[in-house]
């Protein structure tokens, strides 16, 4: 994920936990349907750790994250 300004934003390392995570997950706007990690397990991993569980799903690879509707605009 980028935010406004094309920075790449990374929950799981510095203050992005701290700051984009938590606007993210209060805010009206947002959503977070999908973690895409290395593996499998270090995704579902994230999920349970950011209390995504109700939400999220695990990717691995680029390719099936942009193709789930659930989390693309693809509509």
């Amino acid at each position: 994920m980028r935010c406004g300004d094309g920075h790449k934003v990374r929950a799981g390392s510095g203050w992005a936990k701290l700051t984009y995570l938590p606007y993210m997950k209060a805010s009206p706007y947002y959503e977070i349907t999908g973690v895409l990690n290395s593996s499998q397990e270090s995704s579902q991993r994230a999920i349970k750790t950011f209390g995504l569980s109700g939400t999220a799903k695990s990717f691995v690879d680029i390719d099936s994250w942009s193709t789930n509707r659930d989390c693309t605009n693809h509509k």
